[in-house]
């Protein structure tokens, strides 16, 4: 007398699966894992289902229903996020970063901060490059550290930011156009 086989806890478990052989079962799990479903709903959108009857009883204490049994009354809310922003090409950045740098320069220019530092460059004489750099490091460090106080309100930072580069940038445009034996541009 021959015995009727053993349950298989994966055919219980995945009725779909019984008879296939291993290669069918290999490609489902791939697709499975590989290949998710789509949405059902375009993101954006809410689906709402309006009870049928009232829920007298709370169910907290049942946990989550299982997949496979139909909804029960009440609200289903199905929200769909939308896509996250995408970060900015690294064009835009660079193109963001010159345009704020640059007009901070050019603040700095119509300030008349811009001569000034041209004329003690021309004072510094063959030491104006290096003494260009040393004021680039003085504001710089300045200008970077002052704006993460946490005395200034996060609303203003922006604001208190571009104000701070104006001085290394305005000494970055006048080492550029003003240092004796400068490539661009010389001296006043």
């Amino acid at each position: 007398m021959t015995q009727p086989p053993a349950p298989d806890w994966w055919t219980d478990l995945y009725p779909e699966t019984a008879g296939d052989d291993e290669r069918a079962l290999r490609r489902r799990l791939f697709n499975r894992l590989h290949r998710p479903t789509p949405p059902t709903t375009p993101p954006g959108t809410v689906t709402v289902t309006v009870p049928t009857q009232p829920d007298t009883e709370p169910r907290w204490h049942q946990g989550h229903p299982a997949a496979d049994q139909p909804p029960q009354p009440g609200v289903h809310v199905t929200i769909v996020p939308e896509a996250a922003a995408q970060p900015p090409a690294w064009r835009a950045r660079i193109r963001r970063w010159i345009a704020f740098h640059g007009l901070a320069a050019a603040a700095g220019w119509a300030l008349g901060l811009t001569g000034a530092i041209a004329n003690y460059l021309a004072s510094a004489g063959d030491g104006g490059a290096a003494a260009g750099a040393g004021l680039i490091l003085i504001t710089g460090i300045f200008s970077y550290w002052l704006p993460h106080l946490q005395i200034v309100p996060a609303p203003l930072r922006p604001a208190v930011l571009w104000v701070c580069r104006i001085p290394p940038a305005s000494t970055l445009l006048a080492l550029a156009l003003y240092t004796p034996h400068a490539l661009i541009g010389g001296t006043p």
